[in-house]
């Protein structure tokens, strides 16, 4: 018998702010945050990045903007485009 588990948005978010493991967030202008989740809401997400400067604090993202979120255990992994474009053809 085959066990079949489902993960929703929720349970995904709540799981990295619990974790506190990295991960990276695609905005769909392209743009690329790293960082630890620390908060959720129904609109929103709150990442606080992995070597914030002295003038940067904990961002917020509406969802509506996210594009793709993937977590990751080596937070210094950079991908090139070429990287991607092969993990989104699987």
């Amino acid at each position: 018998m085959m066990t079949t588990y489902t993960l929703n948005e929720n349970s995904f978010l709540q799981s990295r702010v619990d974790d506190q493991m990295p991960i990276f967030c695609w905005l769909a202008s392209g743009i690329r945050l790293v960082g630890t989740l620390q908060a959720h809401d129904v609109e929103a997400i709150f990442i606080k990045p992995l070597e914030p400067r002295p003038d940067q604090g904990i961002m917020m993202i509406f969802k509506q903007q996210i594009s793709s979120i993937m977590t990751t255990s080596n937070p210094q992994q950079t991908f090139k485009k070429d990287t991607l474009s092969a993990i989104a053809a699987q």
